[in-house]
């Protein structure tokens, strides 16, 4: 489920990555099983580029930018901590998790009850990163199409 890759260029960084498909119970495969659910090309990954000042060593530009929004295609929602997108100390795992469900539910129409200006911003922003919403403009689309 994990990966590294080294640098030739200096051995002693690495790159780290997930293999996100592993996390989901639907996508393992069962021990006695001959074939995989799903076949290996087809598995999400996740990589962690962390040290801004080694930025030249990144192999960002190899990521495929058509898999950066996943959620929707072919009617499938993810939701769950392990879409982490975004790192701060105000929140954590499970507070992810919870937003990603919401996130979920809002697509699939439900709404968003404002409860705090704090929770509000961090669904925005997560909105955006995950899935490529923009909250204030889908709302302004919502209430349009209720009048």
């Amino acid at each position: 489920m994990y990966y590294t890759k080294s640098y030739k260029e200096d051995p002693k960084k690495i790159e780290m990555s997930f293999d996100c498909t592993n996390y989901q119970h639907q996508f393992r495969m069962d021990h006695d099983a001959r074939v995989a659910p799903v076949k290996y090309e087809n598995h999400v990954f996740q990589s962690i580029f962390l040290d801004k000042e080694n930025r030249e060593l990144w192999t960002m530009e190899e990521i495929d930018e058509s898999m950066m929004f996943l959620n929707g295609k072919n009617h499938t929602w993810f939701a769950g901590s392990w879409t982490l997108v975004v790192s701060d100390s105000k929140f954590n795992m499970h507070e992810l998790a919870c937003i990603s469900g919401i996130a979920a539910a809002y697509r699939l129409g439900a709404d968003y009850v404002k409860f705090y200006d704090f929770a509000e911003d961090l669904f925005s922003k997560y909105l955006l990163v995950s899935q490529g919403v923009k909250y204030n403009a889908e709302q302004k689309r919502r209430k349009q199409k209720h009048n």
